[in-house]
């Protein structure tokens, strides 16, 4: 899919542009990046932050395109194999450890009726799948010949799912998570959750775990979308450590209030967007490690990401909860009316009045 489109904005633009023929690729592999996600299209300078990474994603894959579109990879001066079964059978290995745990995590939850165990083995998951991917090489390959980029992807993962792992298992501990009540009493309902996190572990992380699966020889030296793609993720780390805290700490002192300070009077989901801008960040950077044109499929990853936080799960759910508990407070209307709902942005101004004025006053 995302190959018909990059064919098709190589021949429109050079429809358009005749006299520069070989700037047709890297235009149409970023106008095929962002028509992909054009469905969680981003609003306002954020789409053009956005267009303008493609496109660095996009002209250094074309300087390296000799190591990035060959159909085999070579590990030893006799051998030479296809790069797709590796990755596949990589892949395959990383799915079946996902599952497993999944299902151990379940069987212990569902015999306990708890949910405590479920964001702990989440982090486990995606710790595993990464380390396994990273450390088990296939066709004779040693450790040493793991590229910068391979360890560099695998690092954001055990970073971001350590710290997210704990902290929610710690949250759960405190405070009973109200979302697996119609769930957890009921053995196949209760399955569900576990069925998802599969999918989520494997999808979210689909481009770390294709390049760790990738040969190190195949991959290119660093390029500047690397760069790009770890400061993009890292931003997004940032974003998510700093809002996980200050409500944390907001929660603990004022347990039945809303917080709007700090980073939370920039974005009333600045969490979901710290998530969301790490996914981007560190799909950008795998880019400049794929070796065939399907791994460009991978960017299912953000877009899942994307999708699940914005329509499903999070946003969704969290405004509806805010709502039942706040909506008939006229602060919190005017914290809704003046506040970003995901990118961070500056809070508008003079909108108190008109926030107040839609309040629900309660009876």
């Amino acid at each position: 899919m995302a190959s018909r489109w990059m064919c098709r904005g190589s021949l429109a633009w050079l429809a358009s542009s005749p006299q520069r023929p070989r700037r047709s690729w890297p235009r149409s592999a970023a106008a095929g990046m962002r028509q992909t996600l054009r469905p969680f299209w981003l609003p306002g300078p954020w789409r053009r932050y956005w267009a303008i990474a493609c496109r660095i994603v996009a002209a250094d894959v074309v300087q390296h395109k000799s190591s990035l579109f060959l159909s085999t990879v070579t590990l030893h001066p006799q051998q030479t194999i296809m790069s797709l079964p590796i990755v596949g059978s990589s892949l395959l290995i990383t799915l079946a450890i996902d599952a497993g745990i999944q299902l151990a995590a379940y069987a212990v939850s569902a015999i306990m009726q708890t949910e405590r165990f479920y964001d702990l083995s989440g982090a486990l998951t995606y710790q595993t799948c990464t380390l396994v991917a990273l450390l088990w090489r296939q066709g004779g390959e040693s450790l040493t010949q793991l590229s910068f980029r391979q360890v560099i992807a695998a690092i954001m993962v055990l970073l971001w799912s350590t710290r997210l792992g704990f902290f929610l298992f710690k949250r759960v501990l405190r405070v009973e998570d109200k979302r697996f009540d119609k769930y957890k009493t009921n053995p196949i309902a209760f399955f569900m959750p576990f069925a998802i996190q599969i999918v989520w572990v494997f999808l979210t992380a689909f481009p770390v775990y294709i390049i760790l699966g990738n040969p190190g020889s195949t991959q290119p030296a660093l390029m500047w979308s690397d760069i790009v793609g770890l400061i993009v993720w890292a931003f997004g780390f940032a974003v998510e450590i700093t809002a996980d805290e200050q409500k944390n700490a907001f929660k603990n002192k004022h347990p039945q209030d809303f917080v709007s300070t700090g980073i939370w009077a920039y974005s009333r989901y600045a969490n979901y967007f710290g998530e969301m801008t790490l996914w981007i960040g560190a799909f950008i950077l795998c880019a400049g490690g794929f070796v065939d044109a399907w791994q460009w499929v991978s960017i299912v990853s953000p877009a899942f990401v994307i999708f699940l936080l914005l329509k499903v799960s999070g946003v969704p759910l969290a405004e509806a909860n805010a709502e039942k508990r706040y909506g008939a407070r006229a602060d919190y209307q005017a914290y809704k009316a003046r506040t970003s709902m995901l990118i961070l942005w500056p809070p508008r101004k003079d909108v108190t009045q008109v926030a107040s004025e839609g309040a629900v006053q309660p009876a």
